[in-house]
């Protein structure tokens, strides 16, 4: 025998699949929102490394050498000398025979005694001389002959300054012969005109007397003041 389905409710199971429908949604939204957008981690920066600084070794101190002290030496002691004692000399009265016999000789002394020269103080003098040599016949100076006749009467003087004059009708010729002049005195006459004497050459414009020399001489004199 065969049995009955009775028939279901169209209405109440379009019901329960509407729900399991919106069930489902709900689901998914929720499973889509808990999602989120994937940003790749930045990559890690990398971090200085720290270095190590070497500190300085501990050197080793110079030790400190103690010097020795110089030891104090005992000073010597003074010894005082004993002074001697002045002995008191007994003056004689105003007018007694002592008095009178000290006078006595004193006078007697300066009648006798020899008066003391006066020491010299030597004073240099220059002595001016004026000597006038004519040339030689027949040459255009003065001869040695000329030159030593000239001043052989000087020869025990000693001369400080000489002022030689060349005659000739240019100056330079003048000062040639004054030059040449001069280095004849110092080689006949060394005693008079030493290293220390001064000899200066100068012309003098005379053409009519060319060749002759004229001398101012200024010889040194030593005297007491």
């Amino acid at each position: 025998m065969r049995r009955k389905i009775a028939p279901r409710d169209t209405l109440s199971l379009a019901g329960w699949i509407f729900a399991d429908l919106m069930l489902g949604l709900a689901m998914m939204f929720f499973a889509i929102s808990s999602v989120g957008t994937y940003t790749p981690a930045k990559a890690e920066e990398a971090l200085p490394t720290s270095t190590t600084t070497p500190r300085p070794t501990n050197t080793a101190r110079p030790t400190s050498t103690a010097t020795p002290r110089p030891t104090n030496t005992a000073r010597p002691t003074s010894t005082a000398t004993p002074r001697p004692t002045s002995t008191a000399t007994p003056r004689p009265t105003q007018g007694g025979p002592s008095q009178t016999a000290t006078a006595s000789a004193l006078v007697a002394a300066a009648a006798t005694a020899t008066p003391t020269p006066g020491v010299c103080q030597a004073t240099v003098v220059l002595v001016k001389n004026e000597i006038n040599i004519e040339r030689a016949p027949g040459a255009r100076e003065p001869s040695v002959e000329q030159i030593r006749a000239a001043f052989e009467p000087f020869r025990d003087r000693r001369a400080g300054l000489v002022l030689t004059f060349g005659h000739a009708g240019d100056p330079n010729s003048g000062e040639t012969l004054a030059k040449r002049v001069n280095e004849v005195l110092r080689r006949e006459f060394p005693q008079i005109f030493v290293r220390d004497t001064l000899m200066e050459s100068f012309h003098r414009l005379k053409a009519s007397s060319a060749g002759s020399v004229d001398f101012d001489i200024y010889f040194i004199s030593n005297t007491c003041s």
